[in-house]
């Protein structure tokens, strides 16, 4: 009886060791999830991860004229870079310009455009007017704002749009995200309310670093260079 005891007592020693080992292995090769709270929406955060990383086709029209924005977010590296692209634009593949794609076929053919020509993943689009404009509820941001920056410089439009997200970044996240979702009806756009959330988790991230941002202008060209 006393031999059976200790090869019982040793035989559950060793499977306890062997458990540990495994058990110990497997946190050393698991990534590791840190949380980091909830956003406004009550979102889960946790450390940044690929999915983190988007860019936007946003479009301004104002009666004949236009402007187009692509707006990088990367919680990754803490990044923020938009670039303003003017309506004439050329795309080599297509032979039109920027605004003509857009009168041929809305936004979704500009995303299809310059995912080509930049080389590029565009993965939201929203186009915007003075009609569908104050269904954001961006308050930072009024017709006669807007009006105003068609007659800057392509430049002074991408350095303007920066600093705006910059400092607007409680703002899209607590107005303008709801919004677009909520108005999705009367927009012409793909982010609906899993995108919005994507997005919402992504400023939450930009806030609780810090964000380097960054501007940029393409030239405008009215044929192949």
């Amino acid at each position: 009886m006393q031999s059976f005891k200790t090869f019982l007592t040793t035989f559950l020693a060793s499977v306890s060791i062997v458990l540990v080992s495994f058990a110990a292995l497997y946190w050393l090769i698991t990534p590791s999830q840190q949380p980091a709270g909830t956003d406004k929406n009550n979102v889960p955060i946790t450390k940044a991860n690929s999915s983190d990383n988007k860019t936007t086709l946003v479009s301004f029209q104002n009666g004949t004229d236009s402007i187009f924005l692509l707006i990088k977010l990367n919680a990754v590296d803490s990044k923020a870079a938009v670039t303003a692209i003017p309506p004439d634009f050329y795309i080599t593949h297509s032979g039109r310009t920027l605004s003509e794609s857009f009168e041929y076929a809305g936004i979704m053919q500009c995303v299809q455009d310059l995912s080509q020509h930049l080389d590029v993943t565009i993965d939201y689009h929203l186009a915007l007017d003075s009609d569908t404009l104050p269904l954001l509820n961006a308050s930072f941001i009024t017709e006669e704002t807007a009006a105003a920056v068609f007659s800057a410089e392509i430049s002074s439009i991408a350095h303007l749009a920066a600093e705006t997200i910059k400092n607007s970044l409680s703002e899209l996240q607590t107005y303008v995200l709801p919004a677009i979702p909520k108005n999705f009806s009367y927009l012409y756009t793909n982010i609906g309310k899993t995108e919005a959330t994507q997005l919402s988790r992504i400023l939450t991230l930009l806030q609780r670093s810090n964000t380097e941002f960054t501007f940029s202008a393409l030239k405008p060209t009215t044929q192949h260079n």
